[in-house]
């Protein structure tokens, strides 16, 4: 069975539970293309509840969901990318690859998001960040603004 989209069933679930969890941090855009059916992008920053000014860090997350999906992993993109170094996007690949391969077969687009936030909540200490005006390493006692 297909949905109005042209989505299988439970792709079309899966897609109205991230939609309804994310909200305006969500936006899905069906391509219907010869290998891929949708991409997702979701805005992730860390867990820190209301207080905006404690997110240091944040990116967007594009993900291709393909014809076999779930069968086949979604292509994962980053984009927007503010206050991570590319070690520290390493890590989130390396996170984001974990979850497929424990899910495999199984729906995994929210645990993907999921585990996007918790590494970026993790990874939120400007400590071992640079300053993107003056280039100094932050120390301990430096008061951070955004």
């Amino acid at each position: 069975m297909t949905s109005n989209r042209g989505l299988s069933e439970s792709i079309e679930t899966e897609l109205e539970v991230i939609e309804a969890i994310y909200l305006e941090d969500i936006t899905v855009e069906v391509n219907q293309s010869a290998d891929r059916l949708a991409t997702i992008c979701v805005n992730v920053c860390p867990k820190t509840g209301h207080n905006t000014d404690h997110q240091l860090v944040r990116l967007t997350l594009v993900i291709g969901i393909h014809q076999n999906y779930p069968n086949k992993w979604p292509d994962i993109e980053f984009k927007n990318i503010r206050g991570l170094t590319d070690d520290k996007i390493e890590i989130i690949k390396s996170s984001i690859d974990s979850v497929c391969e424990e899910k495999a077969t199984e729906p995994m687009l929210y645990d993907i998001i999921e585990k996007a936030m918790d590494v970026l909540t993790t990874l939120n200490d400007p400590m071992g960040n640079r300053c993107a005006i003056c280039l100094y390493d932050f120390t301990t006692n430096d008061e951070i603004m955004r």
